[in-house]
C-alpha cells in the first residue's frame, strides 16, 4: 500500500532542533539546548498573547514581567528586544512611554 503524499510529515532534526554524534554526553547537552530554547519559544508566544489581548494600549517590559508569572523581568527584556529585530519584526514601539513601579520610563511594547 502506498502512502498518501500529503500526510508525510518529515522527521524533525537538525536544524530545527540541536543536533549530536549519538555519544551519551552529546545527546545530554542537545536535549538541554532545546529545552532551552522551547522555554525562549513558549516566552515569544506569551508575549505576542498578552500583547494581543492588550491590543492598542500595548505593555511595557515591567508590564510583561507582572502579567506573565512564569518569567521574570530580566529574562522579557531581551525577548522583547528580539521580537522587535529587524530579523522577527513582531512588536514595535512606537514612541509611546509609561512609568514603572520605580518611577522610571519605559518603552511601550504593541504587536506590529
Amino acid at each position: 500500500m502506498q502512502s498518501d503524499l500529503f500526510s508525510y510529515t518529515p522527521p524533525v532534526k537538525y536544524p530545527l532542533v540541536a543536533g549530536h554524534r549519538n555519544a551519551e554526553t552529546s545527546i545530554e547537552a542537545a536535549q538541554k539546548v532545546d529545552a532551552k530554547a522551547g522555554r525562549k519559544q513558549r516566552c515569544y508566544d506569551a508575549i505576542v498573547a498578552h500583547l494581543r489581548k492588550c491590543g492598542a494600549h500595548g505593555a511595557t517590559t515591567h508590564e510583561l514581567s507582572l502579567s506573565l508569572p512564569d518569567y521574570d523581568y530580566a529574562y522579557i527584556q531581551p525577548r522583547t528586544s528580539e521580537l522587535s529585530s529587524v530579523e522577527m519584526n513582531l512588536i514595535t514601539y512606537r514612541g509611546e512611554r509609561r512609568k514603572n513601579a520605580k518611577g522610571n520610563s519605559e518603552r511601550v511594547w504593541v504587536l506590529v
